[in-house]
């Protein structure tokens, strides 16, 4: 796992077999995702933040990767992704949340095709597309 903050001590001491990395520089993302397999975004439904406002950049990165995606159903995550670019769970349930990494992993036919969708899809959110837009934008 390659990030930081306050709960990285109670994690690594919950969790003996994960490898965690540290931060790493942005410019890397690249080359950290294709060393993945599949590609999570966990976001919780218990924050109204997370639910329904958090910025997608995250999703975009992980879209333009190519790599297999499982990530939360929630609103904020929809705005992007579906059933047909990512593997979408209920968000809060770690155990379906394992389960259906599992699943990714052994089912990588159906995965490896929604990653390409996922790749194709992202074209459509570039910054010129979204500045154009908002410059065309009428209330």
């Amino acid at each position: 796992i390659v990030g930081e903050g306050d709960q990285l001590k109670e994690f690594k001491e919950h969790y003996p077999n994960v490898i965690f990395i540290g931060p790493l520089p942005y410019r890397n993302l690249p080359y950290n995702q294709q060393a993945s397999d599949v590609l999570i975004i966990p976001n919780t439904g218990k924050s109204d933040i997370s639910r329904l406002y958090t910025s997608p950049l995250k999703v975009f990165a992980h879209m333009a990767s190519g790599i297999p995606i499982v990530a939360s159903d929630l609103p904020s995550i929809r705005e992007v992704l579906n059933d047909r670019s990512a593997t979408l769970v209920s968000p809060d349930d770690a155990e379906l949340l394992a389960d259906t990494i599992k699943k990714v992993l052994y089912h990588s036919t159906e995965a490896n095709t929604r990653a390409v969708q996922a790749k194709e899809d992202v074209k459509q959110y570039t910054w010129r597309k979204r500045a154009n837009a908002i410059m065309e934008f009428t209330p």
